[in-house]
């Protein structure tokens, strides 16, 4: 075993969950710390080529189709150079013109009145090119709200001498007087400024800023009635975009497993939803999410913190916490597949205790169950920590739990570790136990055959640090380990710090892998990079060079190799 590669620019995330479909892992949800988030919107999905080490996220449904609301409407000048002002403007005719798009700005009345509050002149526009000012009186300012839409409407408009006044004038760039070009606008901005910035500024009419500044108390009153004093029912506010049914919300402590090609999603709480029950399919040949239709109308209580595996054609749901009961869970529930049936196990033998945020994985027919937070109070929370260091085993055959009598050097109690299974034999990395304030980094092997733990140290300078709620996944003879979190630095800040990176274990490593590792780490792959063939520089690149999120190329769908 050789750590191989330690990156970083992935997503930065905690509680997340991930699976692997043939070479490409796709990681779903978690949440960072001091990340504005918009709890109704869809989840969010990246995808990390096994073979490249590169990250992607892929565009939400809902995201695609704002893409092509933007997309269709007005000309695409996103490549085109506007004049800031008017000293800047098209120059002579034997010079490269450059084309200028001028958009009329919108009239307040075509918006919602509280969007203006910000600005203290309005500029106001009557519907036509031509563009206008309010006269109104502090006497007619005080009826109703069909007199706030007379003040909106009744307009005066400016002479044509004055209008003439605002446009560029090409043949005279040195004029002093000119006021800035504020209706040339990007066709860019205005795909993403209708509602913020909805008028020109008040440079746009120098001329009538005494005549506005006369309507400010009239403006702000009558602002102050529609909003304060009318019946807000009434109030038309920006469309917003409905979130999809059929795609999960944005959550953590949710799991994830892959059956038949596809992600099948459970469980998991956001801080406004709460956590949910229902069970959602991701199908990433599509980029498609389904909201699986369950027969018999049973489902296990909503919860996060639990695990979920596969085992034949049946997902085991075991753990977890319920919010709804706000108890920790010793349950087992069963969703068979072929049928679409959900159905709580009724194990016999020695039930683990009440636990959440411990793994679980199956080997031989057996799942074995390692840790998790569990509370003196049993069921109930008491932010007593208690941890279990017994291995659990459910034999999924007959439904029967045992304590595993272990040997060795076993792991300690913790939670938010996570595990995999290579050749017969669980692998346990990482986690953390409150009880004594300790963020692991190790790494232990059990081997079902002799009962048998063993702690392991992998050579590699690239080791990871101590850290909780990262995800770990098998591809081939690599382990994929990302995200988390970890302590700061010990300088009296006692925080969290989540991280971004991406680290490799890998399990057989060829001569060349451990030959590239040597290379990067002497920067060697930078000095010789003349002699080197050209598939080996592109293995080093990727090796050495650090992620940024993109977005996918190909916004509706994820092309998944076998591998």
């Amino acid at each position: 075993m050789h750590w191989t590669i330690h990156l970083e620019g992935g997503p930065r995330r905690v509680n997340h969950a991930a699976v692997a479909i043939g070479n490409q892992i796709f990681s779903f949800g978690g949440y960072c710390s001091g990340e504005v988030q918009c709890r109704n919107e869809p989840i969010d999905v990246h995808v990390l080529n096994t073979v490249t080490y590169r990250w992607q996220r892929v565009p939400s449904n809902a995201e695609r189709k704002a893409q092509a609301r933007r997309n269709s409407t007005g000309t695409n000048v996103s490549n085109t150079r506007i004049p800031q002002n008017a000293q800047e403007t098209i120059g002579p005719s034997n010079s490269l013109e450059v084309p200028v798009v001028r958009r009329r700005a919108r009239s307040v009345a075509e918006l919602h009145p509280l969007g203006q509050l910000r600005y203290i002149r309005p500029a106001l526009d009557s519907g036509n090119d031509d563009v206008t000012s309010v006269e109104e009186t502090e006497s007619e300012a005080g009826s109703s709200s069909s007199r706030f839409s007379s003040f909106i409407d009744e307009t005066d408009a400016i002479d044509s001498d004055e209008v003439a006044s605002l446009e560029v004038d090409s043949e005279d760039d040195d004029d002093a007087d000119q006021p800035e070009n504020f209706s040339d606008i990007d066709e860019e901005d205005e795909g993403s400024s209708d509602y913020d910035d909805p008028m020109p500024r008040a440079a746009v009419l120098p001329r009538r800023r005494h005549r506005l500044q006369q309507q400010q108390d009239a403006y702000d009153f009558l602002l102050a009635l529609q909003q304060n004093i009318l019946p807000m029912n009434a109030v038309n506010l920006p469309p917003t975009d409905q979130k999809d049914p059929q795609m999960p919300y944005q959550r953590y402590g949710h799991t994830v497993v892959a059956y038949k090609g596809k992600a099948y999603l459970w469980g998991g709480r956001n801080d406004e939803f709460g956590s949910s029950q229902l069970l959602h399919e991701y199908n990433p040949a599509t980029n498609e999410w389904r909201v699986v239709e369950v027969e018999g109308g049973f489902m296990p209580p909503p919860r996060d913190g639990h695990t979920a595996v596969i085992h034949k054609d049946k997902m085991y749901v075991f753990g977890g916490f319920e919010e709804h009961n706000h108890r920790f869970s010793q349950e087992t529930y069963v969703f068979d597949f072929n049928t679409r049936m959900w159905q709580q196990v009724n194990p016999e033998g020695e039930t683990p205790q009440h636990r959440d945020f411990h793994t679980a994985c199956v080997l031989d027919g057996k799942m074995y169950v390692f840790g998790g937070r569990s509370d003196e109070m049993g069921q109930f929370h008491s932010s007593q920590d208690k941890y279990c260091d017994e291995l659990m085993c459910l034999d999924l055959s007959n439904n029967h739990w045992t304590v595993v009598k272990t040997k060795g050097q076993a792991p300690c109690g913790r939670r938010s570790h996570s595990v995999w299974t290579y050749n017969g034999r669980m692998y346990l990395f990482g986690g953390y136990q409150s009880t004594n304030d300790i963020h692991f980094n190790d790494l232990y092997e059990y081997n079902p055959c002799g009962n048998e733990w063993r702690l392991l140290n992998p050579t590699g300078q690239l080791r990871p640090s101590p850290r909780r709620r990262q995800c770990t996944i098998l591809v081939g003879n690599r382990v994929f380990v990302f995200g988390g979190t970890m302590p700061r630095v010990k300088n009296g800040n006692n925080g969290l710090i989540d991280l971004a990176d991406l680290l490799v274990l890998d399990l057989q490593p060829s001569l060349v892998t451990l030959c590239s590792e040597a290379m990067i780490r002497y920067n060697l792959h930078q000095s010789c990079d003349h002699l080197l063939p050209l598939s080996l520089r592109r293995d080093l690149h990727n090796m050495s060079t650090v992620n940024t999120i993109s977005k996918c190329s190909n916004g509706s769908r994820v092309e998944c190799t076998n591998g």
